[in-house]
């Protein structure tokens, strides 16, 4: 998938539960992929898999109040009706699985977004299928990166720039 960085996904979690996402939708033969893009800002998720992952993010988030904001489909108000501070709610652990046994367990704010004073969006967007799913900048945030082009090999690790 020249000139783009290829990884080979082998699926998603929410909080520990793996996704039932086709295994087609990783596959670059079947005209499925995904990518590393340091120039694209949100993840964008195949349909397929979009919709599975949102859905097990907003069930997890249920107890929260909906609200619309573009570009976004999943917002919710995360402001206390009674005190106007943030409502301590958990955000599920999102991981995704990489060929080797890596995984990925970006920070929440990667992918359940401020968007707004007290709204808070799941930041990943929906993509075509048949297509390739990108993994932005953000959910990359707090972890290095080392591409080793001439063997192929993409290590990563948590790490905050200011430790």
């Amino acid at each position: 998938m020249r000139p783009f960085y290829a990884v080979a996904v082998n699926g998603v979690s929410v909080d520990g539960e793996l996704l039932r996402i086709p295994r087609r939708v990783w596959d670059v033969e079947k005209g499925g992929g995904a990518i590393l893009d340091s120039g694209t800002s949100l993840t964008v998720l195949v349909s397929p898999a979009y919709r599975a992952v949102v859905a097990a993010l907003s069930r997890k988030l249920a107890g929260l109040p909906r609200v619309a904001m573009d570009p976004f489909d999943y917002c919710y108000n995360w402001t206390s009706p009674s005190t106007g501070e943030d409502l301590a709610v958990a955000v599920p652990e999102l991981a995704l699985h990489f060929a080797g046994s890596a995984r990925l367990q970006p920070p929440p704010k990667s992918y359940v977004i401020d968007a707004a004073p007290g709204v808070k969006c799941i930041g990943l967007q929906e993509g075509d299928w048949p297509g390739v799913s990108v993994i932005g900048n953000i959910m990359q945030q707090e972890h290095l990166w080392e591409f080793d082009l001439k063997n192929r090999r993409l290590r990563f690790k948590r790490s905050r720039c200011m430790q």
